[in-house]
């Protein structure tokens, strides 16, 4: 898939998941910003979870945000390391073009996400959301 091809993809998917997850706050405050959460769960494969019809896998609460959001089930790890996957994911570019072609190790590590690339967390605050990341980050100090 080209980068403009797989660019196009990203925003898209990346417009449809927010505005799929958020529809019903947005009819009932038009005027007022729509919560966005982007929940990822890692290490596993999509089938694993209950929404994903998983007997084995009890997962309630992940189920429930499935059932009122959207879920990626065709996504694939560009590598096969965390730190330029989390990269690709919260930037929609390839790791390639970002740098990074290993896991960042610590906040101070030289190899980290660098100026220009800005992640979707940048595009929002710009646009007045109160943006907040925690969990996994692994892309070094890029704030």
């Amino acid at each position: 898939m080209s980068t403009r091809t797989r660019r196009r993809f990203l925003a898209a998917a990346t417009t449809s998941a927010f505005a799929a997850g958020c529809t019903r706050g947005a009819r009932s405050t038009p005027n007022k910003p729509i919560n966005l959460l982007f929940l990822m769960t890692d290490q596993h494969h999509h089938g694993v979870l209950g929404c994903a019809g998983n007997p084995l896998v009890k997962t309630p609460n992940l189920d429930r945000l499935a059932a009122q959001g959207a879920r990626f089930t065709h996504a694939t790890c560009p590598v096969p390391f965390c730190s330029p996957t989390r990269a690709a994911i919260v930037t929609g570019r390839y790791p390639s073009t970002l740098g990074l072609w290993r896991n960042i190790q610590g906040r101070d590590d030289p190899l980290r996400l660098r100026e220009p690339f800005r992640t979707y967390l940048h595009h929002l605050a710009a646009r007045g959301y109160r943006c907040h990341q925690l969990g996994k980050w692994h892309l070094g100090n890029v704030h």
